[in-house]
């Protein structure tokens, strides 16, 4: 298996399998992709203490996901590597009926708001507080302020109130198991391609752990009702 994922496990075979076990997933009708829950977590590299490299990076990229995601592209590129493509992309365009994105208050951004109701979805995400420096309180409008307010108006839907609820209860979840189940908490590997493989691999057991389990429950509540359909008729209540 070391061998095999080292050598012979590409990103696309990667690729492949995670779809592959989704799609089965979704065929058994475990899936419902009408809400997706956008979340991030953090992994302990294996990393070379005593290899450093400083570099001074333009603040301005900070601002926009998309002109960071540009300048990350862009030295990949120079370097050989495959660019990057954003999260919310490409499972919006592996599941397009998706109708609701879920995350924190981290990714409520203008240019985030204003790409997710573009696109004819509604973002749920919590209160942001407003950041002021040196005492002095300045009021600033972006020209995409009104898409961060349409996120405002569906925080207090009561229907996606409640998907922000269960955060807790799914992608949250997902990354505590991964790191307390499946050693998920810091990675021996190095190179963001093969610890990439390594998450997706996790990712691929977990999701085929949970088929199995949902699998087992239901076939054992068709065995119990067909027992209890059993006794029903043979001894039958009479009044």
């Amino acid at each position: 298996m070391s061998y095999n994922f080292r050598h012979r496990f590409t990103e696309e075979t990667v690729d492949r399998v995670f779809a592959w076990i989704l799609d089965e997933v979704a065929k058994a009708g475990y899936l419902s992709p009408k809400a997706v829950f956008i979340d991030g977590t953090h992994i302990k590299a294996n990393a070379n203490t005593k290899k450093q490299m400083k570099e001074q990076i333009p603040a301005a990229a900070r601002h926009y996901a998309k002109e960071l995601m540009e300048e990350v592209n862009a030295d990949r590129e120079a370097h050989g590597k495959k660019p990057f493509d954003e999260v919310y992309d490409k499972v919006t365009e592996n599941f397009p009926q998706v109708e609701a994105v879920v995350a924190d208050a981290a990714y409520k951004t203008p240019h985030i708001c204003k790409k997710v109701f573009d696109d004819g979805r509604v973002l749920s995400t919590a209160y942001k507080r407003p950041h002021s420096k040196n005492c002095i309180k300045t009021v600033q409008r972006h020209i995409w302020k009104d898409y961060e307010e349409l996120a405002d108006d569906a925080r207090y839907t009561p229907a996606y109130a409640q998907r922000y609820k269960c955060r807790k209860e799914t992608i949250e979840r997902v990354f505590a198991d991964a790191k307390a189940k499946h050693a998920m908490r810091y990675t021996q590997y190095r190179g963001l391609a093969q610890v990439t493989n390594w998450v997706k691999l996790k990712f691929v057991a977990m999701n085929l752990k949970k088929l199995a389990t949902w699998k087992w429950r239901n076939l054992l509540s068709s065995f119990r009702f067909a027992f209890f359909s059993l006794i029903y008729v043979r001894d039958p209540v009479c009044s």
